[in-house]
């Protein structure tokens, strides 16, 4: 019978794996016992820093009492955290049992073995996860990850700026209107689209939901670029026309633009804007569903708008759960 990954407690989209060559501290059942002689056998965790590994210290000693293990943890920052998953990898012995992956880089370690096939270990994710956020973690019918944090990304707008171009955050219902909603306030001297340009991943963040839009999507079936698609190319034009009534900036500086007017809208993530008492009652942060099922990633998009000649997608105005 095929062992069953903890999903509660080490079973980490982002989401966690065990190494192809681990430190050898670990055992390769996590329902065991510790070591022969009874001492408590070893785990070595690397983890993204702060609330993604909060999370999972706050479940260890539990997981340590019950299977007689002591899990050593650490805690890196997201490029870190990749680099030192990367290399490590190049060890015949590899200092870490457990990694936490980001679902985008899947398909390249996967490719290059560095994460071991959880399936071959005789693991088997639970059927109660969310589906959208397990497709990422096989190749083929094997699991190599187990997810462990999904979030959803808002399309931030300013309401008074949306009105002065004549709309509302429910009557915006393509990427034309969005565009339209961006250089109207460009036009009226104030920035239009704000976007992350200061690291590779926000960038893609911001462009992913065109991309879905547009049909497309950044590799194909076999995990080969798609940058030379139609979709792709129709996708990017677009990209560059609404970034281009904008500027890029930081992640406090884009909600501080959107907040106070001086930006239109953004992309970012539900828990950026918390709104006090202080705040203006003029932004909104709304996500909208795709026009059609999204492949996921790790941090899971529902935030879109199509193409005027893809099928639309209203905004909505309840925030999301993570």
């Amino acid at each position: 019978m095929k062992r069953r990954l903890l999903a509660g407690a080490l079973a980490a989209t982002m989401a966690l794996s065990m190494t192809a060559c681990g430190s050898g501290g670990g055992s390769s059942d996590t329902q065991g016992s510790g070591s022969s002689d009874g001492s408590p056998t070893t785990l070595n965790l690397i983890l993204r820093a702060g609330a993604y590994a909060d999370v999972i210290k706050e479940c260890l000693p539990k997981f340590e009492e019950e299977h007689n293990v002591k899990c050593e943890v650490q805690e890196l920052s997201e490029s870190d955290l990749y680099s030192g998953i990367a290399l490590d990898a190049i060890n015949q012995k590899g200092s870490y049992d457990l990694c936490m992956v980001d679902g985008s880089w899947m398909a390249e370690f996967t490719e290059n073995g560095v994460l071991a096939n959880l399936s071959d270990l005789g693991y088997e994710l639970d059927d109660d996860i969310i589906p959208a956020t397990t497709s990422i973690c096989y190749v083929g019918d094997d699991v190599y990850l187990a997810p462990y944090y999904g979030n959803v990304t808002v399309l931030m707008l300013n309401k008074e700026n949306v009105k002065a171009a004549g709309y509302t955050a429910d009557s915006i219902e393509s990427l034309d209107d969005v565009l339209a909603v961006c250089e109207k306030a460009k036009a009226d001297g104030k920035k239009g689209f704000i976007y992350r340009g200061d690291s590779q991943n926000n960038t893609v963040v911001d462009f992913l939901p065109i991309l879905l839009s547009y049909g497309g999507w950044v590799i194909d079936d076999s995990n080969k670029p798609t940058v030379n698609t139609q979709e792709f190319k129709d996708a990017m034009n677009f990209y560059l026309k609404l970034i281009a009534t904008g500027e890029a900036q930081v992640k406090d500086d884009l909600i501080a633009s959107v907040d106070t007017g001086a930006g239109t809208m953004g992309v970012g993530w539900p828990g950026w804007y918390t709104p006090t008492a202080d705040s203006p009652r003029t932004t909104s942060p709304s996500p909208a569903q795709y026009p059609r099922a999204a492949r996921p990633t790790t941090r899971t998009f529902t935030a879109s708008g199509p193409s005027a000649s893809r099928p639309t997608a209203r905004i909505r105005s309840s925030q999301p759960s993570c």
